[in-house]
């Protein structure tokens, strides 16, 4: 019998405060996924410390010195 009072009562409780329930899961969604996107830019972050951007300029960089004698595929299909 008590099983059922309450089984009702929540029914009830469930019935008059839906909007609020609905608002509130949303809400609670919302944040999670804030969370989970900020999540995965901070692992993106922390991964691509050495990737350079696109159109990035390599001059600032130590990294665009040229070899010689190293493959050059762009140089070669310039000339």
């Amino acid at each position: 019998m008590n099983k059922l009072i309450a089984f009702i009562g929540g029914v009830v409780v469930g019935t008059v405060y839906s909007k609020q329930i609905k608002q509130v899961v949303n809400e609670y969604k919302e944040q999670v996924n804030q969370k989970e996107a900020k999540d995965i830019l901070d692992m993106i972050e922390k991964r691509a410390t050495n990737m350079k951007l696109v159109g990035e300029d390599d001059s600032k960089s130590g990294s665009s010195k040229k070899i010689d004698g190293a493959f050059d595929p762009i140089d070669d299909y310039l000339r």
